[in-house]
């Protein structure tokens, strides 16, 4: 996973996933919150909460709110981790995203059912995974939705807590060229995050007939076409200056 920070660019800051579907894989596939060492991350983010029918942040499982108390009881072991709840996914159902920013009144029930969960279960922020949406069409407005949103997201966040316990806002973004032109207004984004994932992989894989490396750092020389932005440089620049 490539990271964009809103600061100088550092290996002193680590951000790894979990995904709690990890706990039903079978024989050795299978991935428990016990099994993470909390002192090989700086950041862990917990993937994924869902979006209520009322906009609110809300778990996806019900086991998941025991698996939040495990989650953050890492930092018993780790006290400088900070751990993250993330909310949406390559498979989340995105109509839930375009409703809930539809208007400031949703993002606001959004925000504050955020802070509630993040703040009872001992997170130290919210990631929000937004691939969302994959090209210009009727919803390409929630471009622009999703920049009020983290404005919003930061603004609450400094009201709610102080400098030495503010929750942080972050997202994880598409290195797909079609998405980040459809999605993001980075500039402005970017002034409201505390840090930015960008999910450069995948940029390759079996529906293709050439075989290609899924996270490719430049392009290949014979790359052509749309293939020459599949590659991490092209979406980090991209990310960066869109």
């Amino acid at each position: 996973m490539g990271k964009l920070t809103l600061t100088a660019a550092s290996s002193s800051q680590l951000v790894c996933y979990y995904d709690s579907l990890a706990e039903n894989r079978p024989g050795d596939r299978q991935i428990t919150i016990s099994d993470i060492n909390p002192n090989k991350c700086t950041h862990l983010i917990y993937g994924f909460a869902d979006i209520g029918n009322t906009y609110q942040l809300v778990p996806s499982r019900t086991a998941d709110i025991q698996d939040y108390q495990s989650f953050n009881a890492l930092k018993a072991g780790n006290p400088q981790l900070k751990t993250l709840l993330a909310v949406g996914g390559l498979t989340f159902d995105t109509t839930k995203f375009s409703a809930m920013v539809s208007n400031k009144q949703n993002r606001a029930k959004f925000i504050q059912s955020a802070i509630k969960l993040l703040r009872e279960n001992g997170f130290d922020g919210l990631n929000i995974d937004w691939r969302y949406p994959r090209g210009a069409g009727s919803q390409s407005h929630d471009k622009w939705r999703f920049t009020l949103l983290c404005k919003e997201l930061k603004e609450a966040f400094e009201a709610e807590g102080t400098a030495a316990n503010r929750l942080m806002a972050t997202a994880s973004v598409s290195a797909e060229k079609a998405t980040i032109d459809a999605s993001y207004e980075v500039e402005k984004i970017a002034k409201d995050l505390d840090f930015i994932n960008v999910l450069t992989f995948d940029f390759h894989g079996p529906s293709e007939n050439v075989t290609g490396h899924h996270s490719p750092l430049y392009a290949a020389s014979s790359d052509t076409g749309d293939k020459l932005y599949a590659n991490t440089a092209s979406s980090w620049n991209r990310d960066r200056t869109t």
